[in-house]
């Protein structure tokens, strides 16, 4: 489901000092596997993927004993530019050939040992397919054949399919008391663009959600080779209409595109959320024109201030985790818990927040050593 990230060149020829511990024998206990649906009355309901196939997502039901608690995350693997992957050849674009069956992951790992918080939960992993960061809600026609941009339907649909019994069984969103709504790159960006929706739709669940891998600070690119121009952007000059968070586009009414960056919608989320962001994400950078196979001193002070950037941003965030590590996302897989500052992981410091748990809720490196900050956030 989730693409491989590019390694991160950059970080290993710059900072040496920084070690993700990979599994251990333990990581390697037995994950039970999620089983495919296809969204029920799809077509009808306009949940369909960027070639018109139905929207799919995996479902497993978690613990008895959790059987009130819910996970859905919204995967990301791959992006559309209407020239290319909106035409042939994309895998990402369909839900025709998805396995029946599939093992995760990190937060939705069912380790007890890789995933102690979250491992029994009911689990839902969104196949990403709209190619519109889960913000449309419109079909456009590229390269002599209908798009369909319907991030918003395949959440919508997905929504009802989880309160249908005749679905998923007995046990059903409809009886849920929490909900983690949680998403990587483009499923972070669809978290930012929906948690708030999302919690309206459950008004008798508690809502959280948790943004991976989507926040970029406002920094101009390295040269002239960089490229700031995020695919919303990109789908936005290309006629297709995106929906931003409608408290953030209400105040920001002369330029609502403004609120598909998460830095900007962040303050107008009125749902408690937690932000997953890298002071040295790899794939960023690259955007901005860091080539990871040539490091020299200005592309060393440029990622040390992208970096100082992201940070500064990051310190009036009260829920977050930003390592320095040269990741791009961390919720999906093992850096969920290998990734750490100052020993501590992603879920360990998400799972105090979500558990109003003692200990800290905020854990950001500095950009330069890869250790905790010692300022308090301001």
């Amino acid at each position: 489901m989730i693409g491989v990230v590019r390694s991160a060149t950059i970080i290993t020829v710059l900072f040496a000092g920084i070690v993700i511990i990979g599994p251990t024998a333990k990581s390697e206990t037995k994950e039970r596997a999620a089983t495919k649906h296809k969204v029920k009355d799809a077509r009808k309901r306009l949940a369909l993927c960027n070639d018109g196939s139905p929207a799919a997502y995996y479902f497993r039901p978690g613990a008895e004993s959790h059987r009130r608690k819910w996970i859905l995350y919204l995967d990301s693997n791959g992006e559309c530019i209407p020239e290319y992957i909106c035409g042939n050849g994309v895998p990402s674009r369909t839900s025709n050939g998805l396995p029946d069956r599939i093992k995760t992951g990190g937060l939705t790992s069912t380790s007890s040992y890789l995933n102690p918080d979250f491992a029994s939960f009911n689990h839902v992993i969104v196949h990403y397919c709209s190619m519109d960061e889960y913000a449309g809600n419109s079909a456009r026609k590229f390269q002599y054949r209908d798009s369909h941009f319907r991030g918003h339907q395949i959440i919508d649909g997905v929504i009802e399919d989880l309160m249908n019994p005749s679905v998923i069984g007995a046990n059903t969103l409809r009886d849920a008391t929490e909900l983690l709504f949680a998403g990587s790159a483009a499923g972070g960006f669809g978290v930012q663009n929906n948690l708030d929706r999302v919690a309206a739709k459950l008004p008798w669940a508690h809502v959280k959600g948790v943004i991976d891998g989507s926040w970029v600070p406002d920094i101009p690119p390295f040269d002239s080779s960089g490229n700031r121009t995020a695919l919303h952007s990109q789908l936005l000059a290309a006629g297709v209409p995106l929906i931003p968070d409608e408290s953030c586009a209400t105040a920001n009414s002369g330029s609502p595109e403004r609120c598909l960056e998460t830095r900007v919608a962040f303050p107008f989320i009125t749902t408690p959320v937690f932000i997953v962001a890298d002071l040295r994400d790899s794939i960023y950078l690259d955007r901005l024109g860091i080539d990871g196979d040539i490091i020299g001193s200005q592309e060393t002070n440029y990622i040390l201030r992208y970096g100082d950037a992201l940070q500064r941003a990051l310190r009036g965030v009260p829920a977050v985790f930003g390592p320095a590590a040269g990741t791009h996302t961390m919720l999906y897989d093992d850096r969920f818990q290998s990734v750490k500052i100052n020993g501590r992981s992603l879920g360990e410091i998400l799972g105090n927040w979500y558990f109003n748990r003692d200990g800290p809720t905020q854990m950001i490196a500095d950009p330069l050593t890869g250790a905790r900050i010692s300022r308090s956030p301001q």
